[in-house]
């Protein structure tokens, strides 16, 4: 994502490739059928590239985790991003108050 919370290439190409793991392993282990992954599969590639900003990505990614219950696993890491991010903000802001305190 860049500063101005655009998704970049990189970050649509890597949930992409997320996406399809868990595509092609759910249609092995029999969790989604055919059907399902087809229709899936045109649910992503119509959505995927009008993402502009992050929160229409996690939109996306809970509305295709709703539709197709196999796709829940790509939630995870997503609230674990936001979490780290969090965290980290946290670890500035004390350290900023610190310095003021120094």
């Amino acid at each position: 994502m860049d500063s101005n919370g655009q998704i970049t290439e990189e970050l649509k190409n890597k949930v992409y490739n997320k996406i399809m793991d868990v595509m092609l392993t759910s249609l092995e282990n029999g969790t989604l059928t055919a059907e399902e992954s087809e229709d899936a599969s045109y649910f992503i590639l119509e959505m995927i590239d009008s993402l502009p900003s992050k929160n229409h990505l996690d939109a996306f990614l809970e509305e295709l985790s709703e539709r197709w219950e196999c796709f829940k696993p790509l939630l995870q890491p997503q609230h674990e991003e936001e979490l780290k991010a969090s965290d980290e903000q946290n670890i500035q802001n004390i350290k900023e108050e610190i310095n003021q305190l120094t």
